[in-house]
């Protein structure tokens, strides 16, 4: 099954968040990019792990794999991503899509989506892989992308900053299990969000 075409965000939604570390009042745009071992379990719904949050778009499942493991495990574990972020449009969300990929399976990051498709996330690329799967994904799109990065170097920054992608620092973020009055994201510091103009969606993620 191919992603909805009209269910792609129009611009960049901020504030860009990453789960478990976004404010109690929601984000504009949430992403997965960060408590890695938890995302597995987001795939199969644990319903012990369920959490609403309001978000205006969230990007794609981000899945870690190494030089190791088979194209075939990678595959599976798009099509089950691919089919969570269905799940989330199916509930009005606009989603980004992480290709996030060892090289040898670049084409893989494009599984189900469909021609037209601008809206792309990557985590912590190479400057060389960053240019490459931008190339790919403006082919796919048939036009200039929206493409938001997370993390990477003072040359990867410098590359979005000159083609008005959105760049997303890394950063330090806190445990879990830290409690409330010493996480300085729950003790509402975290900077004023710019709120996209639209309506956001209650959605049901994991919490980690």
């Amino acid at each position: 099954m191919m992603l909805t075409l009209d269910l792609q965000p129009t611009d960049y939604y901020t504030p860009v968040c990453n789960w478990g570390t976004h404010p109690s009042r929601g984000c504009g745009t949430l992403l997965f990019y960060e408590y890695l071992f938890l995302n597995e379990k987001l795939i199969t719904y644990r319903d012990d792990l369920l959490q609403r949050v309001t978000t205006y778009s969230v990007g794609e499942l981000y899945i870690e794999c190494d030089q190791d493991d088979s194209k075939r495990w990678i595959m599976a574990q798009i099509q089950k991503k691919r089919a969570l972020s269905r799940r989330w449009q199916r509930q009005g969300l606009p989603v980004w899509i992480d290709l996030t990929i060892r090289e040898d399976c670049t084409k893989l990051a494009f599984y189900g989506v469909p021609d037209g498709w601008k809206c792309y996330s990557l985590r912590k690329p190479l400057a060389k892989d960053l240019l490459r799967m931008a190339d790919l994904a403006q082919q796919k799109a048939g036009s200039d992308i929206l493409l938001i990065v997370y993390g990477g170097s003072e040359v990867v920054k410098n590359i979005c900053y000159e083609r008005k992608w959105h760049y997303q620092p890394e950063y330090e973020l806190p445990r879990p299990t830290l409690p409330a009055k010493d996480n300085p994201l729950r003790r509402g510091l975290h900077p004023q969000p710019q709120y996209p103009v639209g309506t956001p969606h209650l959605i049901t993620i994991l919490t980690p």
